[in-house]
């Protein structure tokens, strides 16, 4: 059942599709963002807890940060928390890792940008148009679509504002 789910998300992704979709659970997580990492070419911004192993630590998805992060697209995360290292998902591990690049900016959330994003659930969005915006944190329900530019124009000047709110966690080298 999950492969025809992660077959129909793939699809999705790579026509572009302009068709909103809910997911709910980690696994639907994992497999929505792995599909907007695979098929993103510019910019991704990622608003996360701590991103978390319940969705991040899989094999697969690894493979495909790690393809991600090679490919040297810029990618803006902003982090709740981020944990000690020995708690740590394997995946904010190597995202961390690659923070020293330009192109990889991670930056924990302020106090002040938190009052700001006060009812936002995590998100992220790639190329101004494919998103999952998380209507649920704790369950992992999230609303999705590959080509909503209109939403994800949204997204992206909230993300931004708070952004620049807070300070690097890892200064890139330029």
């Amino acid at each position: 059942m999950i492969s025809d789910y992660e077959k129909s998300v793939n699809d999705l992704a790579n026509k572009d599709a302009s068709f909103q979709f809910e997911n709910k659970g980690a696994n639907h997580a994992r497999i929505v963002v792995s599909a907007i990492l695979n098929s993103s070419k510019n910019i991704v911004y990622m608003y996360s807890g701590s991103l978390s192993s319940d969705v991040t630590d899989d094999e697969d998805f690894l493979k495909t940060l790690d393809d991600f992060l090679d490919k040297e697209i810029t990618f803006k995360l902003l982090l709740d928390d981020i944990p000690k290292e020995s708690e740590q998902s394997e995946a904010l591990k190597k995202v961390l890792d690659a923070s020293t690049n330009a192109h990889v900016i991670v930056k924990k959330i302020s106090k002040e940008a938190k009052k700001f994003l006060k009812d936002t659930e995590h998100f992220i969005v790639a190329d101004q148009k494919a998103y999952r915006y998380e209507t649920d944190a704790k369950e992992y329900k999230a609303l999705c679509n590959f080509n909503d530019e209109e939403l994800s124009k949204q997204l992206i000047e909230l993300f931004t504002r708070a952004f620049d709110l807070c300070e690097y966690y890892i200064k890139p080298n330029a």
